[in-house]
């Protein structure tokens, strides 16, 4: 019951920040609370994970301190995702990657690994399943996060090598997730992954 009542209030809460973001009234309030959105979501998704299985303590700060290292990198060189930038929007900084970004990463990619979970078991499979999951949902989300300021790209359009890297990134996290032999119960992930994907879609589109 509990679970239901969770997921209906997710979703009633990422319709109300659509109507928030798409009111320019309202955009400035709910830009500014985007940090604290994405971490308290990010501590929702990884509780009850962590409660299944204890091994998550292990793959979500190596997966977090994976990704942040990749980005800044990225940020500083150009050489793996593109030459880009981060906006003020996604909060506090540390080498110019904001901290909530290899969190969002790890809930991406978790909330992949579950819907990858009731396709195949294989781990090979599965991860380039959650590589194409998360990079689909790079390419829905990109515009939207350009025009809100997340960051900003040095190019006229975006690099193909970003796309390239998501996957690749994606693809590595979810393979060592099945490596691991993590085992989860919660469908909570599988369903933000799916809200976030609404959320932008919405955003780009409308």
């Amino acid at each position: 019951m509990k679970k239901h009542l969770l997921l209906i209030a997710l979703t009633i809460f990422y319709l109300v920040g659509i109507a928030g973001h798409l009111w320019a009234e309202t955009l400035p309030f709910f830009l500014s609370i985007t940090p604290l959105v994405l971490l308290a979501f990010t501590l929702i998704m990884l509780v009850p994970s962590v409660r299944d299985d204890k091994k998550m303590l292990l793959w979500f700060p190596l997966t977090y301190a994976a990704t942040f290292a990749l980005e800044a990198a990225g940020v500083a060189t150009g050489l793996i995702f593109g030459p880009y930038h981060y906006g003020a929007t996604l909060g506090p900084k540390l080498l110019a990657v904001p901290l909530i970004i290899g969190a969002n990463w790890v809930i991406v990619v978790l909330g992949a690994l579950r819907l990858s979970e009731r396709l195949t078991v294989r781990p090979i499979l599965s991860a380039l399943i959650v590589a194409a999951l998360a990079t689909g949902f790079d390419w829905v989300m990109e515009p939207v996060a350009i025009r809100l300021d997340y960051w900003q790209w040095h190019t006229a359009g975006i690099p193909l090598q970003n796309y390239a890297a998501w996957f690749i990134t994606a693809a590595i996290a979810g393979y060592l997730y099945r490596l691991f032999k993590i085992k989860t119960k919660t469908i909570l992930p599988a369903w933000y992954f799916i809200i976030q994907v609404v959320f932008f879609a919405v955003l780009r589109w409308v």
